[in-house]
């Protein structure tokens, strides 16, 4: 009786590594077209395949994050050292389309893979019990990156805990070109960032 070794399936965390960044190297359409509102409709049917997938992967956290830069709630400030914070408004600072200040505002940290919001944390409260020890490298077309980056960042396991806040934002750094447009930038002193992390 012959045995096959199986192949081990990726994780999810390894597929949507995998989807970003060939969201990443996705053909802009050429400069010659006039720029539609939305960037997704510019983008071939075989593309939009790979936003249907994220959105699979990621339910509740998918679209929530694209309506965010859709409505410029994210902000990325950068200071001299080129380190950057993101701050996200939540959608319900907005009244009858204006933005209150009352609201809430999140700070997100891609690099860190962290959020403040609360979904956030009941994400990764959640996600505690399903991680694993260490995750067996398993190759994705298009999944490997060549800065090294994967999704959950070192994060450890196979589930990273997300909200719409990080996604959108990770979303906006890994597709800069295509969704960059829809964050706003600020450059600011450490000290101004520091007193901000304080509020």
């Amino acid at each position: 009786m012959s045995t096959q070794q199986s192949t081990p399936l990726p994780s999810p965390r390894q597929i949507i590594t995998s989807l970003a960044n060939q969201i990443k190297s996705l053909p802009l359409p050429s400069p010659t077209e006039s720029p539609p509102s939305n960037p997704l409709k510019s983008v071939p049917a075989s593309a939009r395949q790979l936003f249907m997938s994220l959105h699979c992967l990621l339910p509740s956290a998918f679209l929530p994050a694209l309506d965010l830069l859709d409505k410029s709630l994210v902000t990325r400030y950068t200071i001299d050292s080129g380190k950057s914070v993101y701050y996200v408004k939540s959608t319900q600072s907005l009244s009858r389309g204006k933005f209150s200040t009352a609201g809430p505002v999140y700070e997100v940290r891609t690099k860190a893979w962290s959020c403040s919001c609360s979904g956030f944390a009941f994400s990764a409260f959640g996600a505690l019990g399903v991680w694993e020890e260490g995750e067996q490298e398993v190759s994705v077309g298009g999944g490997g990156g060549e800065d090294g980056w994967r999704w959950g960042g070192k994060i450890r396991g196979g589930s990273p805990p997300v909200c719409k806040h990080l996604v959108a934002c990770v979303l906006a750094e890994r597709c800069s070109e295509m969704l960059g447009e829809y964050v706003i930038e600020k450059r600011v002193g450490l000290e101004e960032l520091v007193e901000m992390a304080y509020l």
